[in-house]
């Protein structure tokens, strides 16, 4: 149920593309996903109910505070952390990064919840690539000695890193590295293989046999 509705808001949104990109690691991709096009109350309270109900069902424990990098982590962490407080009847606080520390005023690197060794913290993050944005949350985490309960992503690109461990995808990188477990809403795959079953959002998608073939090309280079 995740997978079909994640998929539909991706593509009613508009923040799933098809056509040639540039990721950051300087691949061409044939397809992009854009969480910051998922941005009326509507959709978003959609999308943040999805992420809680899978923190709930995988996580050992309900988090303190949710975590997320700027900038587009800063929205998910404010709706998901409100989400959860819902269904769980916790609170549970939301905490974000500035790109750069501030010297004046309160100070400090990270905004809201000033997060301390007794917590329990869920990282959360739009789009797993390369993982380099995951590895920087998760450094800047981990430095105040909180327990870090996991990592949820939206969309698991499932890619392999042009440096990582050869045979490894960006998530078991992480995972390996660091011994914290990296967990995705869906996975690229299963965001295809439901525009595939279902005509009216692939007709949305413009996902033509053309494409289909591009992104299949581009899967079995890059990714698995």
């Amino acid at each position: 149920m995740a997978s079909s509705e994640l998929s539909k808001l991706l593509i009613q949104s508009g923040a799933l593309k098809f056509g040639s990109f540039e990721t950051k690691s300087g691949r061409q991709s044939p397809f992009f996903l854009n969480f910051g096009d998922i941005c009326d109350g509507n959709s978003m309270d959609r999308l943040a109910d999805l992420y809680a109900a899978s923190i709930i069902q995988k996580m050992d424990s309900l988090p303190d505070v949710i975590f997320g990098p700027a900038y587009k982590g800063i929205p998910l962490a404010v709706a998901i952390a409100s989400a959860l407080s819902r269904k769980s009847g916790a609170p549970v606080s939301f905490a974000f990064d500035r790109k750069e520390a501030k010297d004046h005023g309160e100070g400090g690197k990270i905004v809201g919840r000033q997060i301390a060794p007794h917590h329990r913290v869920v990282i959360v993050d739009d789009v797993l690539t390369s993982g380099i944005s995951v590895r920087h949350s998760l450094d800047c985490v981990r430095r105040t000695g909180c327990k870090v309960l996991g990592i949820m992503i939206g969309v698991d690109r499932c890619e392999l890193p042009a440096n990582g461990q050869a045979g490894k995808t960006a998530a078991e990188s992480i995972s390996n590295d660091s011994g914290i477990e990296v967990h995705s809403l869906v996975t690229i795959g299963d965001v295809i293989a439901d525009l595939n079953s279902d005509e009216h959002l692939k007709s949305a998608a413009g996902l033509t046999p053309k494409i289909l073939e591009s992104v299949a090309e581009y899967r079995r280079k890059f990714a698995r």
